[in-house]
């Protein structure tokens, strides 16, 4: 306290200077400084590993829209397909022929007649060279295969018509090419004019199928984008049973469900803009289809609310790859054109590596979410205890230097240990999360708040005579006693905090082969066990007992099993509400009622019963029904009108049913871990559990 006469300069600038560097450093610790190098951090090393599995990232924003992508657009050629073309069937004068190597069935005139065909209308061209045994086919792919006729085994059945034939094939996912000739008389030669129309009057020797085999994974990798609800949409300029085959035989299409599966480019184009809209999100193949075409399926899709990302190869492909919100170009077959207006680049051209790129950009989503969760956790409740210490006790709980040095541990250890978190395969099992969804969610504001809750009452026993019994000990840095304490606590609830974090989706075992995390976690108790004990005099604290390293040790431990469990208790009650709501009918809705009613009833009569000191018998089965009624009002008023009227619309469809529900309580034991309410590691038999916590509620 200041006193005119007695209070020396050096005190009165102490009075000043040290809640001046307290409010200074409370500031710091405040502003989440350290976020956008920790963010800059974790996009830094997912694009470095994106990079090792064959993509590169051209615009870094859009590592984050990839972890929320709905919808692939993708062609078919060279990214589905091998984009390697092969004649792999012939029909040849009413002969099939499926053996490539084998011409002994055709007549003499007929393989002539092939021979000059295709030597007259391909501009490929074959290079013998002098010494080399193989001769060089150069020329566009298709001729390319023309011209070579590598063969490869397929099981179609022969067919005699030439319809059924270009039909077969087609749906053996071939490319068919005709090779046909006309007879002109000398003196009636057409001109060159004449010649580049389409030809008539053809005479047809051969059909030629061409094949372009899938890729290998494309299928599982599909099939991984639907279970991560992610549609994969084909285009292509394929003819429609083409597309059609190749499609199922990529797992985008296991049947024909409808219509509206496979459209034309056609099709689609003559439809209205709100017709296009209705339709786009049905849509699995987008057969015939012109870049134009591609251009308004995502148009469309992004007006209904999809994050479409497409493939992009050639310079008509350019506007499609800016207008989505993600473009893939492609690294080997792309032009410098698609890209130059690309976010990032398939470097091998691969649909296996698009899956990666999507895991990779949902962990780096997670990484940044946990990192957020960690740093708002210490931000508010640093705050908090501070206000609560500053308010109540007239007192500072930290000093300056301790709160800096916290707000370093943070933003150093804390960063680097869940930055470098290897990307958790249950995320491809997860619906992507909307772009327009909250960062920080209702689970992680419940353990915010019941971690500054659990850390406020540790500062109320830490000020009192119950934990470090400093009152009246005969040391005379108990101050500086309680003020370390206090920053080895926290330290300590940073630690075990990390390991919260990382818990969540992964095992214990997993997490303590992870080098990196142990390094880290390491560092930061060595770092602090320096700090502490040596280096007390840099942060105005002192050394502490072996008895307050193991309290400061169990105040962290304890941090987060009473983060945890509550939440495991409220997720269980969740589950036994749910599992009432499907099995009773009616439940939420009077649940909601009764709850409500409950609610203003406590409101009202709660004041009054104090108020008149009702005897201490009583006033505990007061309590009792108080307490029953109070969470019936919560769960009613907000659980049962939420939550359990989502999960009954999501469950039956549309509507809610109005009497008893058709799933039984064995479907519900049943239900996949990954798609329950809850914890996803509580298995419920609804009727015992019901029945005990009915009872055990009411009395």
């Amino acid at each position: 306290m200041f006193v005119l006469g007695k209070t020396t300069a050096g005190e009165a600038a102490e009075f000043v200077i040290k809640p001046l560097s307290f409010g200074i450093a409370t500031i710091i610790v405040a502003v989440p400084v350290g976020l956008s190098i920790a963010v800059l951090l974790n996009v830094a090393n997912t694009t470095r590993k994106m990079k090792t599995d064959n993509a590169l990232v051209q615009t870094l924003s859009s590592c984050e829209t990839m972890g929320s992508v709905t919808t692939i657009l993708c062609h078919k050629t060279g990214i589905l397909t091998l984009n390697e073309m092969s004649v792999v069937d012939v029909c040849a004068g009413g002969i099939r022929m499926q053996d490539m190597d084998d011409v002994s069935q055709l007549p003499p005139l007929l393989k002539e007649l092939l021979i000059e065909g295709i030597a007259q209308n391909t501009n490929g061209s074959v290079v013998f060279e002098t010494g080399v045994v193989e001769p060089e086919v150069y020329g566009s792919q298709t001729e390319q295969a023309i011209l070579i006729c590598d063969p490869t085994e397929i099981d179609e059945q022969q067919r005699k018509l030439f319809e059924e034939t270009i039909e077969n094939m087609c749906k053996g996912r071939m490319r068919c090419a005709a090779l046909a000739y006309r007879r002109y008389e000398p003196e009636s030669l057409p001109t060159i004019e004449e010649l580049s129309r389409l030809p008539q009057n053809l005479v047809l020797l051969a059909i030629i199928g061409i094949k372009d085999p899938c890729r290998p994974g494309t299928r599982d990798a599909i099939q991984l984008c639907n279970s991560a609800g992610v549609k994969v949409c084909m285009v292509t300029d394929d003819d429609v049973l083409t597309a059609q085959a190749i499609a199922m035989d990529c797992g985008i299409l296991e049947v024909t469900l409808g219509i509206d599966d496979v459209r034309t480019g056609a099709q689609f184009r003559e439809l209205s803009d709100e017709e296009r809209d209705q339709i786009a999100e049905n849509i699995l193949v987008l057969a015939q289809a012109t870049p134009s075409d591609n251009l308004l399926l995502v148009k469309a899709l992004k007006k209904t609310g999809h994050v479409v990302a497409a493939t992009g190869m050639g310079i008509h492909d350019t506007m499609t790859l800016r207008e989505a919100d993600v473009g893939l170009a492609m690294g080997i077959g792309g032009t410098a054109a698609a890209k130059e207006s690309s976010d990032i680049i398939i470097l091998d051209d691969s649909f296996v590596t698009i899956l990666k790129v999507i895991q990779w950009c949902r962990s780096l989503y997670t990484n940044i979410q946990r990192y957020v969760l960690f740093r708002l956790t210490v931000t508010v409740s640093t705050v908090a205890i501070c206000v609560v210490e500053v308010v109540v006790y007239d007192a500072f709980p930290l000093f300056a230097v301790q709160l800096l040095l916290l707000n370093l541990i943070v933003d150093i250890f804390g960063a680097l240990a869940l930055a470098y978190r290897p990307t958790p395969q249950h995320l491809m099992g997860k619906p992507p999360v909307g772009i327009r969804d909250h960062l920080i969610t209702t689970t992680m504001w419940c353990k915010l708040v019941i971690q500054v809750i659990y850390l406020v009452l540790i500062l109320a026993l830490i000020n009192s005579d119950t934990l470090l019994k400093l009152k009246h000990g005969n040391t005379g840095d108990a101050e500086k006693v309680k003020n370390t304490f206090i920053f080895n606590s926290l330290v300590f609830c940073l630690v075990f905090g990390e390991f919260e974090i990382r818990s969540g989706d992964q095992t214990l075992k997993e997490i303590l082969r992870d080098n990196m995390f142990l390094i880290t976690i390491g560092s930061t108790i060595l770092f602090q066990i320096i700090v502490t004990q040596f280096l007390g005099i840099f942060i105005s604290g002192v050394r502490l007992d072996f008895k307050n390293w193991v309290l400061a040790i169990l105040v962290g431990l304890v941090s987060q099993a009473a983060t945890h469990f509550p939440l495991q208790a409220f997720q269980y009650l969740q589950n036994v509400i749910l599992a009432l709501a499907l099995t009773v009918p009616f439940f939420g809705y009077i649940l909601s009622l009764t709850g409500s009613l409950v609610s203003v009833t406590i409101a009202v009569i709660l004041p009054s019963a104090f108020y008149l000191k009702i005897c201490w018998d009583e006033m505990s089965k007061f309590k009792r029904v108080a307490n029953l009624g109070c969470l019936l009002g919560v769960l009613g008023s907000f659980d049962s009108s939420k939550s359990l009227v989502k999960e009954l619309v999501r469950v039956h469809g549309a509507n809610p049913p109005l009497g008893p529900p058709p799933v039984s309580a064995g479907d519900l034991e049943t239900r996949p871990e990954e798609n329950r309410e809850g914890s996803g590691d509580l298995d419920i038999p609804v009727a015992m559990h019901v029945r005990r916590w009915c009872r055990g509620r009411i009395k």
